[in-house]
């Protein structure tokens, strides 16, 4: 089981690494790589307030791509893919509600023990 600080870090890196690629920024994150799911010690150096800000200014950040861009963003293809922006972003929101679910989970767990 994942804490909820490895989750959270998680989707920051996915959020990251696909806003990167959607304006042109090369991102080298893959699946399972050791930025992809950092270790507690390695979260514990900047703590949990970073981590949540990190989360909270990434989504700000999203934010505003979205409403600075035209419709055409949204059909432009992800990094070559077969997929469209569109795609990736509707992606992130199953990440994201699937991750928040597990936290939740994570979060009932510790309370009950």
């Amino acid at each position: 089981m994942h804490s909820v600080a490895e989750l959270l870090s998680h989707l920051n890196v996915w959020l990251r690494a696909c806003m990167d690629r959607m304006t042109g920024i090369e991102n080298e994150l893959q699946d399972n790589s050791p930025d992809d799911w950092k270790t507690n010690e390695q979260l514990k150096a900047d703590g949990w307030e970073v981590l949540k800000e990190e989360f909270f200014d990434l989504h700000d950040e999203l934010i505003r791509l979205i409403e600075v861009s035209d419709g055409s963003f949204f059909e432009q293809p992800y990094h070559g893919s077969a997929f469209t922006h569109q795609d990736v972003l509707y992606g992130l929101i199953h990440h994201n509600a699937y991750h928040l679910g597990q936290m939740g989970l994570t979060i009932k767990f510790l309370k009950r023990t």
